[in-house]
């Protein structure tokens, strides 16, 4: 019986470690005029965000790249929210998870 008990409470873990990974969290950017755009959809207009998932891979997906780039975050208040400005890019935009972004263009 303890074994049984044991077995399925390691299985329970292990569905809580997986689902957490399914939900991890998108990032999105937003323009200046609002509107929330995918990682994946602003592949298509800039390398900067080709094969981008996270703030960590844009990051190093900039630096890779050899652009200047500023990335900051509005205010330590604010957090996952970060005003990114990459010039030779021509981009400025807020960049944020995408639950804040959708919160934000409303």
């Amino acid at each position: 019986m303890n074994k049984f008990i044991a077995t399925k409470i390691n299985l329970s873990l292990l569905l809580v470690v997986f689902s957490g990974a399914t939900f991890a969290e998108s990032w999105s950017a937003m323009g200046r005029h609002g509107g929330c755009m995918s990682f994946e959809k602003l592949s298509k207009r800039s390398a900067v965000f080709s094969n981008v998932e996270s703030l960590d891979n844009l990051k190093s997906n900039i630096d890779s790249l050899g652009l200047e780039y500023t990335l900051e975050p509005m205010s330590p208040e604010l957090k996952d929210i970060f005003n990114l400005n990459v010039p030779s890019e021509s981009l400025a935009m807020i960049i944020t998870t995408s639950s804040n972004c959708d919160a934000l263009a409303k």
